[in-house]
């Protein structure tokens, strides 16, 4: 694999990677991340945990598996934990910009991605050459895959919104594919199974938003996703779920 167009940023480097082919490309893992939580706390973390969109190594196929959604887990190695820590430290600047990372190595442990709600068992986190912010406008498909997926922003997973009106913002598809593309919302009251989808809406320079009619109960909880459409293509879903403030 060869890299090409290095540029320093926000600690990591920007690099646009060229493999030869997939069996040759040495990473364990592509990621683009929602949010990165510390344990037991972020000024001398032990683990990590780290969520968004994940395209893993395949040691039996040398390929990459499809993107999946969902979190994983990772402990200090015994050797270099402050380099550890600041690669950690690094994935939480990047967390929630769209941006993809690479990290890992093929042919090590690099766990098991699980689902929002389910555990996921902690491995040791592996040190490889650096991790490194990946140029979007590669044509290298792993990546593509990976970028083309718009994140689900605000209101973010877990929040607290208030009662009344709210605005879903999410953060548009990177890279070249599909610079056309139209982002279609779906909100969801879980406790009865209303909802309200959006049209197809003309993607922002860099974010989307959408105000729909429906508005948020008091005390009730809701899921949204959004997916981007161009043409006969769609991407992924992206959503999460939210909480709703009880009537005071």
């Amino acid at each position: 694999m060869r890299c090409m167009a290095s540029v320093g940023v926000v600690g990591l480097w920007l690099v646009y990677f060229v493999p030869t082919a997939r069996g040759s490309d040495p990473v364990g893992v592509y990621a683009v991340l929602e949010r990165v939580e510390f344990e037991p706390n972020a000024a001398q973390p032990e683990r990590v945990k780290l969520f968004g969109w994940f395209a893993m190594s395949d040691v039996s196929s040398r390929e990459y598996k499809e993107p999946q959604h969902g979190w994983l887990c990772y402990t200090l190695p015994q050797e270099k934990k402050d380099l550890c820590r600041r690669e950690w430290k690094d994935m939480e600047g990047v967390a929630g910009s769209g941006k993809c990372l690479a990290f890992g190595v093929r042919r090590r442990e690099l766990g098991k991605v699980a689902e929002e709600k389910e555990k996921a068992s902690p491995v040791e986190y592996t040190l490889a050459s650096g991790l490194f912010a990946i140029r979007s406008d590669t044509d290298y498909d792993v990546i593509q895959n990976l970028v083309t997926i718009p994140l689900a922003a605000s209101p973010a997973p877990d929040s607290l919104e208030a009662a009344g009106p709210v605005t879903l913002k999410a953060i548009n598809p990177r890279g070249r594919a599909h610079p056309t593309c139209k982002l279609v919302f779906d909100l969801v009251e879980l406790s009865t199974g209303a909802r309200e989808k959006s049209k197809p809406i003309a993607a922002g320079e860099t974010e989307t938003t959408w105000s729909p009619e429906m508005r948020l109960k008091p005390g009730q909880r809701y899921s949204w996703q959004v997916e981007a459409i161009d043409g006969d293509w769609k991407s992924r879903s992206a959503g999460t779920e939210f909480q709703v403030k009880a009537a005071s």
